[in-house]
């Protein structure tokens, strides 16, 4: 990812919105305290530093929380060729965050070392006319290692996914200057098994973090909520460690390795298409190159499969349906239906 110059401005026909039932003392006693505890850093944002800054530099959030909301901030960058972008940001948009430990010099930044915010509302200072925003940080599995977790928490990162985030209810203020560009997240619902794909490079999240007693980091046990659990083993689903099999009848996906030795097993065979359209649903790590529809499984592309058969449609190339990958899938590696004494 390349570096980026920023400017901010607010789109035009959006103006701040005061909260209702703020009275003005309270607004102008916050920003003058805001004033206060911004001084240090002003400098630094004037001059485009757009590390993140620190608590001495940021006003606290109840303050900020207080001050007139806008609806939306386009992020003025530049383009390849000089050319002016701008991307529209708003509550619920999830962004890229500049810290002190990027290397702002380099021409090119890897997204794995920014910072990854979910916004969650936008301010403006009456008095100055400064702008923040408030947002919830994702965390990665190596920053969950900083966060204390009971073992059966910790045991459930090891299970993530490869560009696999965290949400936290861990909510903080940064200067939108910060702010390197937007990203998506994509949510996942691993009990759903018609799921949207979601491709391989992809963020994307299941967990939420929050702390005991607190949504704001304490120095109690963090916990983990929004876990699914599958299989008779009752264990989190691992897109990198797992191969599964969703059982319709059950509305459940198992591990092969799970549900007993197999009294009957029968290779699929027959034309192509029979094939893909007779395939189990599955999901995971498995013996095919990779492919955009493993981490949610493969239900979606068989279904589509079958809305053609039943539309009556012909189709030449099967790779340009359902991808190169799933086709490499059922095509080699040959994928068994398994019987056993769980029925």
């Amino acid at each position: 990812m390349a570096r980026t110059q920023i400017r901010l401005r607010e789109p035009s026909g959006t103006s701040a919105v005061n909260r209702t039932g703020k009275k003005r003392a309270a607004a102008e006693d916050a920003a003058k305290k805001i004033k206060h505890q911004a001084r240090k850093g002003r400098s630094r944002r004037q001059t485009q530093q757009r590390h993140s800054p620190g608590p001495d530099q940021c006003p606290p959030l109840s303050a900020v929380l207080k001050m007139p909301q806008f609806d939306a901030l386009e992020v003025l960058k530049a383009g390849e060729d000089n050319e002016e972008l701008a991307e529209t940001l708003r509550a619920n948009d999830c962004v890229f965050v500049v810290h002190e430990g990027i290397d702002l010099d380099a021409s090119v930044i890897d997204p794995h070392e920014y910072w990854k915010m979910q916004i969650v509302s936008l301010h403006k200072d009456r008095a100055t006319g400064k702008k923040w925003v408030v947002g919830a940080w994702f965390y990665t599995p190596s920053q969950l290692e900083g966060v204390k977790l009971t073992d059966k928490d910790r045991s459930i990162i090891k299970r993530m996914g490869n560009a696999e985030l965290v949400l936290s209810t861990h909510k903080d203020v940064i200067d939108p200057l910060c702010i390197q560009s937007k990203l998506t997240v994509h949510f996942f619902d691993d009990n759903d098994a018609l799921t949207r794909p979601i491709k391989q490079s992809s963020w994307f999240h299941r967990f939420i973090l929050t702390w005991r007693g607190s949504a704001q980091p304490t120095k109690d046990y963090g916990v983990l909520k929004n876990v699914n659990r599958h299989c008779t083993c009752d264990e989190v689903y691992s897109p990198v460690l797992d191969e599964q099999r969703y059982c319709k009848t059950c509305a459940v996906w198992y591990h092969p390795t799970c549900i007993g030795m197999p009294f009957r097993t029968k290779r699929m065979s027959g034309p192509l298409e029979h094939m893909i359209r007779m395939a189990p649903v599955v999901r995971g790590a498995l013996p095919s190159p990779p492919g955009d529809w493993m981490i949610a499984g493969s239900a979606r592309l068989i279904n589509k499969a079958r809305r053609l058969r039943r539309d009556s449609v012909t189709v030449s190339d099967w790779k340009s349906v359902v991808g190169e990958s799933f086709v490499s899938y059922i095509s080699l590696s040959g994928p068994k239906f398994y019987s056993s004494e769980m029925g």
